[in-house]
């Protein structure tokens, strides 16, 4: 009787999408994860360099985000969406006339701009498609979408990149960019009035970019980002150096944990135990790092990349459903950007640091300082963010 009574939570639109979301990563992360091996062949640049190049479109990202937010709360969210969706996608061009190192840092700070706005819009989008009671389940299955493009894309790029052309590669993306797009035409935009007149009189202040209340939660994000950072730019290097066989399917392993997730996670976040499954993830993440930083034997590897899965598929959607638990549907845009500022700043640390760290200190104890981090992490929930979440939650 209780599945009855509840609302409906996959709707057409949201279906939709769902799937641009996933296509949308697919893209993005087939060429991103394989562009550290095209860098360094063909512009023998060394690692630390690289991640900088690497890195220019999460600063790019996070220097839109402020901005983002404002634009989804006071524009049509999925004029929004479309436009960041077919500059996204129509950048794609540009990686198969790539002729030098400063062409593709330009690029990749372009991409990172469309990346920051298409992002904040559709997943403010798709929150305004779920009902409230199913507001946890929802954005975790979303959320999936993303994670298991983070998974799906550097498999086929590698696997691309390892039988074909590296252009390939970019043709592939377009194809998925273009479908993508097909399905966000398709959406139905829920948002029935986007400016009126009150909200034209309030003065510009920082509170329309960014959510302000919300900042030690974000501070958490960030935290945990920054060792995904360094796992998703040196994790398969650092397989391949340990000669371990498929080092690739690591990202699998990843989407397989973040699935497993879903089984559980979602319903328990709308229960009201979003503060313990935030505990359970960043818990699962910092065991992740140890087992991969000490693979005893190559199942380890696997294992630590599952329960590094596992954790973020748990503890991103419950971040996320906290900043909007913690507004009012109006300024959901705000809040997605000030999670998502959290995200790419975290991300682009990680990216940076991983470099000179992995230069200094090797693989393995790259992993080991990402596992620290997160019992840093983990503390930090315990005595600030949680407090912080209860204090400011908003009941709507």
């Amino acid at each position: 009787m209780n599945n009855i009574n509840q609302p409906k939570l996959w709707t057409s639109s949201f279906i939709f999408a769902s799937i641009a979301n996933l296509l949308t990563g697919i893209a993005f992360y087939q060429v991103s994860v394989t562009l550290p091996f095209y860098i360094l062949e063909h512009f023998k640049i060394d690692k630390a360099e690289m991640t900088y190049i690497l890195s220019s479109y999460v600063l790019a990202a996070l220097f839109i985000r402020f901005f983002s937010g404002y634009l989804v709360d006071n524009f049509s969210r999925k004029k929004v969406y479309l436009i960041s969706f077919i500059l996204f996608v129509s950048l794609f061009f540009g990686y198969t006339i790539i002729s030098s190192v400063a062409f593709l840092f330009i690029l990749r700070m372009m991409h990172g701009l469309a990346w920051g706005v298409i992002t904040t819009s559709s997943n403010t989008l798709a929150i305004d498609l779920l009902p409230s009671k199913r507001r946890g389940e929802g954005i975790g299955y979303y959320g999936l979408m993303s994670t298991l493009a983070m998974s799906i894309g550097p498999i086929c790029g590698m696997y691309i990149y390892d039988h074909y052309d590296f252009n390939y590669i970019f043709y592939s993306a377009l194809l998925f960019g273009v479908i993508g797009i097909l399905c966000a035409f398709l959406i139905k935009d829920p948002q029935k009035k986007v400016v009126d007149e009150k909200k034209n009189k309030e003065p510009i202040s920082l509170d329309r970019f960014i959510l302000i209340h919300a900042i030690p939660l974000a501070i958490n994000v960030l935290i945990l980002e920054i060792t995904y950072g360094a796992l998703y730019t040196f994790g398969v290097m650092y397989g391949k150096e340990l000669n371990i066989e498929g080092a690739s399917y690591l990202f699998l392993s990843i989407a397989v944990g973040i699935g497993t997730s879903r089984i559980f996670s979602g319903k328990l976040i709308d229960k009201g135990w979003i503060n313990q499954v935030n505990i359970l993830g960043i818990s699962s993440i910092g065991l992740g790092y140890f087992l991969i930083a000490f693979p005893i034997y190559d199942l380890f590897y696997f294992i630590g990349a599952y329960f590094v899965g596992l954790g973020f598929g748990v503890s991103i959607p419950a971040f996320q459903t906290q900043f909007m638990n913690m507004t009012f549907p109006e300024k959901r845009g705000s809040a997605n950007s000030t999670f998502f500022i959290a995200i790419d700043l975290g991300i682009g640390i990680g990216m940076i640091a991983a470099g000179s760290l992995v230069i200094k200190f090797g693989y393995a104890n790259l992993f080991l300082i990402a596992g620290f981090l997160c019992l840093i992490a983990l503390i930090y929930y315990i005595f600030i963010s949680r407090y912080t979440y209860n204090k400011h939650k908003i009941n709507i």
